[in-house]
């Protein structure tokens, strides 16, 4: 993938329309994006989670602790990685900065 401004905006790259330094790449199915800047990509860009299941394996370095609420919501975890429920709104999902996350299509891609 490469990076786009302007008109040429588009889901897949629009982290690149705030001028952000990112590293972007792609290996057969899977895309990622790399970068050492502070910003919160939900609120910029919520369309990459939304409708999705997310596995975070780091939440501000460490692993993130699910709370009573989270697990009532249906966050399990397993080992040092909390998976979500299909994602419905951005807002209650947890992050704290340098956080690690996997966002997958499905329930079955995230396990």
């Amino acid at each position: 993938m490469s990076p786009t401004t302007g008109s040429e905006c588009n889901r897949a790259h629009c982290l690149t329309c705030n001028q952000l330094m990112l590293t972007v790449g792609s290996q057969g199915l899977y895309e990622w994006l790399v970068t050492d800047q502070q910003f919160d990509l939900l609120q910029i860009c919520p369309e990459v989670a939304l409708g999705k299941y997310i596995a975070i394996r780091s939440i501000d370095s460490g692993p993130l602790v699910l709370t009573g609420k989270e697990k009532a919501a249906g966050w399990e975890s397993r080992g040092q990685i909390a998976y979500s429920p299909k994602v419905e709104s951005v807002e209650s999902l947890p992050r704290a900065g340098y956080d690690e996350w996997y966002i997958f299509g499905n329930l079955r891609q995230s396990r």
